[in-house]
C-alpha cells in the first residue's frame, strides 16, 4: 500500500523558511538599535519572538520524517545525504565568502582563494549555514536514535527530556547571568548527550504520532502562549536593564522557546492537517516544499542585496512602518529566493548536489527543508 505524503509537514516546512527569513531580516535592526524600548524596537522584538519556533520546527519536521523510518534511513542512504549536504555547505560557503569580498572591493586571485579555503576550514560560516553542521550531526545519530525509540519506555524518554532541559536550557541560562557566572561546575555534568537539537529531533517523532484530547490541547496552547509572552517581556526587560539588546531568552535552547515550539508544532499540525486541498494543490505544495532548502541556502544573499550591498527603500520602509514593512520585505525575499531556487532546480547536477531538489519522486526527502 502506497504511503500518502503528509502535506501538513510540507506546509509547516514552508512556513518555517518564511519565519527564518523574517528573523534574518529583523535581527540586524534589533542588534543595531540604539534606542531600547522605542516603538520600532518593541515591534521587532515581538515579531522575532513569534518567529523563534522556526528552527526547532525545522528539526521537529525532520524527526517526524526520519526517525522510525528504517527503509529510508539505511547507512548507505544517510551517508549519501550527508555527502550532498557537505557539498552544499562547501559550495555556498565559497559563494558567500567570495561575494562578500567582491562587494568590499577585494581583488580576485590566488590569495583570495586561499583565504576562502581558510574561511571554510575555520568554520566561521555565515550565521544561517551553522544549521547544516547541526543537521549533519543529527543524521549521524539516526541509527542510534532509531534503536533507542524502538526500546525505551515513555517514562525513560520523559526522563531524557527533563535532563536535557536542565543541562541544555536552565543551567546555561542561569550561568549567563553575572550573579551565577562563577558556578561553572554545573556545566561540567553535560556530556553532550543532553543536546537541545537531539531533543527537538526526538520531539518531532513523538509529537507527530501523539494524539491529544481537547483539554490537553487547550493546556498546551495556554503554556505555549505564556512562553511566547515570557520571551517578549523578559527580552524587553533585560534589554532595558542593560540598555542594549539581550538575547538570552531568544536562544533555541531556552525553556520558553522550547515550550513555545512544542505548542507551535501541535497548533500547526492541528490546523494544517484539517485543510482539504485538491491533488493539483498538493502537488504545488510538495514542489514548493522541495524548493525550500534552496530558499534557505540563498535567502541571506538576497537579503544582503536589498539591505546591505544596495541601500534600498526596504530599509526605510521597515524603519518607518516596522510591522507592515517587515511583512512586505519578508514576502518579497521569500518569493525572490524561491524563484532562484526554482531556476537552480532546473539545472542538472546543481539541483541534486546544491539544493537537493528531487522533483521526480513523491517520497519524503531526508533533508530538512
Amino acid at each position: 500500500m502506497k504511503k500518502e505524503r503528509l502535506i501538513y509537514l510540507d506546509l509547516i516546512r514552508i512556513l518555517c523558511i518564511f519565519l527564518v527569513i523574517v528573523i534574518h531580516g529583523v535581527a540586524p535592526i534589533i542588534v543595531k538599535s540604539k534606542v531600547v524600548l522605542s516603538y520600532n524596537y518593541v515591534t521587532m522584538i515581538i515579531i522575532d519572538s513569534i518567529c523563534r519556533c522556526s528552527v526547532p520546527l525545522f528539526v521537529m519536521v525532520s524527526g517526524s520524517l526520519l526517525l522510525g523510518n528504517k527503509k529510508s534511513t539505511s547507512y548507505k542512504k544517510i551517508l549519501s545525504k550527508i555527502i550532498k549536504l557537505l557539498i552544499s555547505l562547501i559550495a555556498f560557503s565559497f559563494f558567500y565568502n567570495i561575494v562578500d569580498k567582491l562587494f568590499r572591493g577585494e581583488t580576485f586571485g590566488i590569495d583570495f582563494m586561499k583565504d576562502s579555503v581558510r574561511f571554510i576550514l575555520s568554520g566561521n560560516q555565515l550565521n544561517h549555514l551553522w544549521f547544516i553542521y547541526m543537521i549533519i550531526g543529527l543524521y549521524l545519530l539516526i541509527p542510534i536514535l532509531n534503536r533507542i525509540i524502538s526500546c525505551v519506555e515513555k517514562k525513560e524518554i520523559i526522563y531524557y527530556f527533563v535532563l536535557t532541559i536542565i543541562f541544555s536550557s536552565l543551567i546555561p541560562m542561569a550561568l549567563s547571568f553575572t550573579k551565577f557566572s562563577t558556578y561553572q561546575v554545573f556545566s561540567k555534568f553535560n556530556l553532550g548527550v543532553f543536546n537541545i537539537y537531539i531533543a527537538y529531533f526526538l520531539l518531532g517523532y513523538y509529537l507527530n504520532r501523539l494524539s491529544l484530547n481537547k483539554n490537553q490541547i487547550k493546556k498546551t496552547y495556554v503554556l505555549g502562549l505564556l512562553s511566547l509572552f515570557i520571551t517578549i517581556i523578559m527580552t524587553l526587560l533585560f534589554s532595558m536593564k542593560r540598555n542594549t539588546f539581550c538575547g538570552i531568552f531568544f536562544e533555541y535552547s531556552s525553556l520558553n522557546v522550547f515550550i513555545y515550539s512544542i505548542f507551535a508544532f501541535i497548533f500547526l499540525k492541528n490546523c494544517f492537517s484539517k485543510i482539504s486541498v485538491s491533488e493539483k494543490m498538493k502537488k504545488s505544495i510538495t514542489e514548493v516544499s522541495l524548493l525550500t532548502f534552496g530558499v534557505f541556502l540563498i535567502h541571506e544573499f538576497i537579503i544582503d542585496i536589498f539591505t546591505v550591498y544596495y541601500n534600498t527603500l526596504f530599509n526605510k520602509m521597515r524603519l518607518d512602518f516596522p510591522l507592515i514593512g517587515t511583512l512586505i520585505f519578508s514576502i518579497f525575499i521569500f518569493f525572490v529566493s524561491l524563484l532562484v531556487s526554482f531556476i537552480i532546480s532546473k539545472i542538472p547536477i546543481l539541483n541534486e548536489y546544491l539544493i537537493y531538489y528531487k522533483s521526480k519522486t513523491k517520497k519524503e526527502s531526508l533533508v530538512v527543508k
